[in-house]
């Protein structure tokens, strides 16, 4: 197998399921887009053959890493990097193996024929459900993340709090109107909470935040800098596509809160928060499930863990991630399920 990715490098999301793949799977080539608003590791692609993209004429330069390279396999996650790339693939005999997620997956008329093309993955039983309702068949397998590079801290007392916003996501995917309010029924004495976002928390401005929250603006050149200054996770996501977040949180030794819906139930061992209201919303033209933590569980669980002792939840969140969902327990996997086995 000549296995090629191609999407985005960048610090999150799809671009650190890239970074990885590259890191775990016998990767020979790379075709790597720009994204104006996440910057590209380039530092991380050195040693690969890689060809970083200029955004005018796409599909000729698609065609002459084609024939540069002489790929037999392509991976791509979410997107395929542009719509007309899979024919591409198809006319050059190149298979293409694609990692959905729910959140953007693409249900519009005109992109349907695409998918029939490639050979779709999902990383969650919500995927894989929905995908059925659209008549196309996926292969479940979780999206790893790279434990030697998440290493194991052992939290002990629950005392900070962080919730990683990231680029935060349409539609208050994160939940932060529910995490300011939640700090607020708190009392006067909440415990620290640290937001960490790669770009301005905009459900923030222009409302009182309470004491004890603060956030952080700015990239971390590793996922694992982002967890290394608190105890407990806070990840009340209305929705995910994959949640690598979450699983990031875990690795690191961190007892992560999520809210007790698909597919954050499923890819947590920690505590789980009442929804309060599920409701359809629309993006990338298809209707998804958006689950409002309640606030007031949200208040309970936090209340029970405060100043408590968490070295049991934290040793297990670590083993949780390592065994469903570190490179070392799936990559076998993995090329099984590139090379058509």
């Amino acid at each position: 197998m000549r296995l090629a990715v191609v999407g985005w490098a960048a610090d999150s999301g799809v671009g650190r399921e890239l970074i990885d793949a590259v890191r775990n799977l016998p990767v020979s080539c790379a075709f790597i887009l720009e994204n104006p608003s996440k910057p590209t590791r380039k530092d991380l692609m050195v040693g690969l053959p890689t060809y970083f993209a200029q955004p005018a004429n796409l599909d000729k330069q698609m065609e002459l890493f084609i024939e540069c390279h002489r790929p037999d396999t392509i991976l791509t996650w979410e997107v395929p990097g542009s719509w007309s790339f899979p024919a591409i693939w198809a006319r050059k005999d190149v298979k293409w193996v694609h990692m959905c997620h729910w959140d953007w997956f693409s249900s519009a008329p005109e992109h349907m024929p695409v998918w029939k093309m490639g050979r779709l993955l999902c990383p969650n039983t919500l995927c894989q459900n929905e995908l059925k309702t659209l008549g196309l068949n996926a292969t479940l397998i979780p999206v790893p993340v790279d434990t030697d590079r998440l290493p194991f801290q052992q939290r002990t007392k629950a005392n900070t709090f962080i919730s990683v916003y990231g680029y935060g996501g349409p539609q208050h995917r994160r939940s932060i109107p529910e995490i300011v309010e939640a700090w607020r029924k708190l009392g006067n004495s909440p415990p620290k909470l640290v937001i960490k976002a790669q770009k301005a928390v905009d459900e923030v401005k222009g409302i009182l935040v309470p004491n004890n929250i603060t956030v952080e603006l700015g990239n971390t050149p590793e996922p694992a800098d982002l967890y290394k200054g608190g105890d407990i996770a806070l990840q009340p996501s209305r929705y995910e596509g994959v949640g690598v977040s979450l699983v990031e949180a875990q690795a690191c030794g961190m007892p992560v809160i999520a809210v007790n819906a698909e597919p954050m139930k499923d890819i947590v061992c920690g505590p789980l928060i009442p929804v309060e209201k599920a409701m359809k919303i629309a993006i990338m033209g298809k209707a998804l499930t958006s689950n409002l933590p309640s606030v007031k569980g949200m208040v309970d669980i936090v209340n029970s863990l405060r100043g408590k002792d968490i070295s049991e939840l934290s040793r297990k969140a670590r083993a949780f991630a390592e065994e469903k969902f570190s490179w070392k327990a799936l990559k076998d996997r993995w090329i099984e399920t590139l090379s058509g086995k």
